[in-house]
């Protein structure tokens, strides 16, 4: 199929007309029966015209990891664009033993998430919807984690698809900042804590300045498994980049073809863009 594709619709009576009055020429493809009633490109046409929906006509590649991914296609199509999956960041839990060690250090891939937990932490930090679901499965499924444990701690999440991944274990979110990249969730943080808390999973350097205690939990990493080659991509008319380690992962892999608009989601992910020579 082809983004200029058009569709002619009508009996057996008036489809001859309909299509002189359209203009349609070879190539074509005439659908007879119960099967014309499928409409195999909806997402980008209505009835016997190209949909005029904003990003009609446009294609665009997509890095990220599946759950990133997929978000950004349904609302992509929802606008007329067609998407490309060119790069999938895969999430690979951190490596661990069967035997949870008992040492609360958070470095520690073996410690478990309860003795961590009781170091008295005030708030749990996720930067992603992929954090948040990692945790609740090495903690209840692979522990068999108490609940009660989380039960006197803040919550902070750095966007609302987080948000709502939070919610779907029962917990709700404490902070949350207007835009969505690590720096806002810092800088919201910073309002709100006091030197007496403990934060866990938090990224920033910046809460150093006030001396607050905070511990990196890791608990996966990502790595870029191409999807697509240098064809699919010169299809492409925008790139969208999720992460930085995605756009990294990506220029390792491909250049990015001439004519093709590039789009970072955040500052972040724009500064390691730029560093590689690219401008979003």
């Amino acid at each position: 199929s082809l983004a200029s594709q058009r569709t002619v619709r009508g009996t057996l009576e008036t489809i001859y007309e309909k299509s002189l009055k359209a203009g349609l020429k070879t190539p074509a493809i005439i659908v007879v029966g119960e099967t014309a009633a499928f409409d195999l490109r909806s997402e980008e046409m209505t009835g016997d015209k190209i949909d005029d929906k904003p990003l009609s006509g446009l294609t665009v590649g997509i890095t990220g990891t599946s759950s990133f991914t997929a978000r950004l296609e349904t609302a992509l199509k929802s606008q007329g664009a067609k998407t490309l999956p060119v790069m999938k960041m895969e999430v690979v839990p951190e490596a661990f033993s069967e035997e949870f060690s008992e040492d609360p250090d958070s470095s520690n891939p073996n410690s478990s998430l309860t003795a961590i937990l009781k170091q008295n932490f005030t708030w749990l930090v996720f930067t992603s919807v992929n954090g948040v679901e990692i945790f609740f499965d090495r903690f209840l499924n692979q522990e068999n984690g108490d609940l009660r444990l989380l039960c006197s701690l803040h919550f902070a999440v750095i966007g609302e698809a987080t948000r709502q991944a939070l919610k779907a274990h029962g917990f709700q979110a404490d902070l949350m900042p207007k835009e969505y990249c690590s720096q806002s969730l810092a800088e919201a943080l910073i309002n709100v804590l006091t030197p007496s808390d403990h934060v866990l999973l938090a990224r920033s350097k910046d809460l150093e300045k006030l001396d607050i205690f905070y511990k990196d939990l890791a608990l996966y990493h990502v790595k870029g498994k191409p999807l697509a080659d240098g064809t699919l991509l010169s299809q492409c008319s925008h790139l969208v980049f999720g992460s930085a380690s995605g756009a990294k992962a990506f220029l390792k892999h491909f250049q990015i073809p001439a004519g093709v608009k590039v789009i970072a989601i955040g500052p972040v992910t724009g500064k390691a863009l730029r560093e590689a020579g690219v401008i979003p």
